[in-house]
């Protein structure tokens, strides 16, 4: 599950885990949404089951839900610079 992300290569769960992590509680369902959108073609090549990508990525087992409704509706969705520079900013190690 490795990707080219911000420069290097790094797991997909890795950087989920990270923006999960990094998203004020508020916000952490959108931000999700926004990671799923933005990463889905790689998320749709490299995962085969849902249920073990959220739980190596260390969310909640109910943000499967999330991510898969982001996965159907991405597709139909294409972040603005706004949208895609949040998750490059959540993705960076504190």
């Amino acid at each position: 599950m490795n990707t080219i992300l911000n420069g290097g290569y790094e797991k997909v769960d890795a950087k989920l885990r990270r923006v999960y992590q990094n998203s004020e509680r508020s916000v952490k369902v959108r931000n999700v949404n926004l990671f799923t959108i933005y990463f889905a073609d790689q998320i749709k090549k490299e995962v085969s089951d849902l249920h073990s990508f959220i739980k190596k990525s260390g969310l909640p087992p109910g943000y499967v839900n999330e991510v898969s409704k982001g996965l159907r509706i991405a597709e139909y969705v294409i972040l603005n610079d706004s949208g895609a520079n949040l998750v490059n900013s959540l993705m960076k190690e504190n």
